[in-house]
């Protein structure tokens, strides 16, 4: 019996050992994935940051059409339309970024090598598909987070698309009740929509709520019909007799046109040789304030005489003399101000105001290009380029055996190994630390930043390696 016992207790011992084992094992698991997720989110994210803006929105675009769940791209568009004002939009740029570039890089694929950089987005947006719908959200408002205003803007129009292209696809259901899928795998050709498809089948029509709607639509519908044949027959009854009245208007006032129109030719064509010479001449087409410098350049004399040619010449010399005596009483009381005021304070304001009026262009010119989604002069790096691209490298050291799926990433260093052929036979640029190397300088000062900027690398990557591991870079 003891025996028995005994070994009853040693199975359920395995049992509990076994069950614990495995939820450690399945813990492990979990947490490997988590961190693998953000492994290469990091990776995306590094790479999404040198890429020129056109590229940036097709990027953008690929994941968008890869969503899913509708609650996805909600989220989505709730971030977009919330943070969619320019503040908000610089409000997230930072300089002291967690990357291993301590400052915003330039925002241009040529820093990126165009082979590599087209595979591993295909390879990223195969691996977005795997996602969860909670992962798909991180992935892109983080890449939205750091694609700026203009980026936000022009993505915004197909996140509406692909909004109402899944709402559209759920608002048709199947007729049957086994769900079947094209070749293409499109849906069938027998679909209804949803409402019909809710009347038919889902809800039964001899049920007493259903019985009771009939008769509330029957009743609406005599309501409506009333109302058309009661009140819109007014309506254009009362509508006609208006536009009886309306038209009748019209007919007495053409006519009372016409008879004015017959008295002023008659009164007209009487006045003709006891009038002035009034044809339409040059200076009558042109704009009056040109006929007005023109004028301004005769005399007293001369435009004395203009006054006799028509009433038009006569009414702009008035108004030119009137001009003109009021220019002189201006400049009579400014010279009286400037005499109290002084030459030399007079000239300080009026350099003053030069200096406002161009620093507000300045202001006007910095909005309309801070508008187009440019980043503010004070956030761009000093900086130059790189010569051409950069060398692209995957990780090949030895690594414990849990992080055997993140040796498979592509990574764009911005530093070159010593060993290589770039390196070797050209002056290193490191652009990073705005220093210049040469082949003839100090080799092991070289492989000392080389090994601080791969440390770099991996500490952003929040991954754990001996040193011993890249010692030899």
């Amino acid at each position: 019996m003891d025996s028995v016992v005994e070994d009853f207790f040693a199975e359920a011992d395995e049992i509990v050992q076994s069950a614990n084992q495995r939820k450690e094992e399945l813990i492990h698991k979990k947490l490997m994935k988590e961190k693998y997720f953000e492994t290469r989110y990091a990776t995306i994210q590094r790479y999404f940051l040198h890429l020129s803006c056109i590229s940036k929105k097709k990027f953008l675009i690929e994941l968008l059409e890869k969503l899913r769940s509708l609650n996805s791209i909600l989220q989505i568009l709730h971030v977009i339309t919330i943070r969619s004002l320019k503040i908000t939009s610089y409000s997230y740029v930072d300089p002291n970024s967690d990357f291993v570039v301590d400052n915003l890089v330039w925002d241009h694929d040529r820093m990126l090598d165009q082979e590599v950089l087209e595979k591993q987005i295909e390879n990223d947006v195969e691996w977005f598909t795997t996602l969860s719908d909670d992962h798909q959200v991180t992935v892109i408002i983080g890449l939205l987070r750091l694609s700026g205003g203009s980026v936000k803007r022009s993505v915004s129009l197909p996140i509406w698309r692909r909004y109402y292209q899944l709402k559209k696809d759920i608002m048709f259901l199947f007729d049957s009740d086994t769900t079947t899928l094209t070749a293409t795998g499109e849906l069938c050709c027998n679909i209804k929509r949803f409402d019909r498809y809710v009347e038919g089948v889902m809800f039964d029509p001899t049920h007493p709520a259903s019985i009771e709607v009939e008769k509330q639509r029957k009743i609406w519908q005599d309501m409506i019909e009333r109302y058309k044949r009661d009140v819109c027959h007014s309506v254009q009854k009362v509508h006609g007799k208006l536009e009886k009245k309306e038209r009748t208007k019209k007919k007495d006032m053409n006519a009372e046109k016409e008879e004015t129109s017959r008295r002023k030719s008659m009164s007209a064509t009487i006045g003709v040789q006891v009038q002035q010479k009034s044809e339409m001449d040059v200076i009558q087409l042109m704009p009056i304030w040109i006929v007005k410098k023109i004028f301004g350049f005769l005399d007293a004399k001369s435009l004395r005489a203009c006054k006799k040619v028509n009433k038009y010449w006569s009414c702009v010399v008035k108004e030119l003399l009137k001009e003109e005596k009021a220019r002189k009483k201006l400049n009579t009381q400014l010279e009286a101000i400037e005499k109290a005021i002084g030459t030399q304070k007079i000239e300080e304001i009026k350099n003053r105001i030069r200096d406002n009026i161009t620093n507000s262009r300045k202001n006007k010119n910095e909005v309309m290009h801070y508008s187009s989604g440019a980043i503010a002069k004070e956030l761009v790096p000093k900086t130059g380029y790189l010569e051409e691209t950069s060398i692209v490298e995957k990780a090949v050291k030895e690594m414990p055996d849990d992080y055997g799926e993140t040796l498979g990433l592509t990574t764009f260093p911005r530093l070159i190994k010593s060993d290589m052929e770039m390196y070797r036979y050209k002056s290193c640029f490191l652009k990073d630390v705005d220093v210049q190397y040469e082949v003839d300088r100090d080799i092991k000062k070289q492989q000392s930043l080389l090994t601080y900027s791969l440390e770099c690398i991996i500490n952003s990557f929040k991954i754990t390696v001996e040193e011993s591991v890249y010692e030899d870079w």
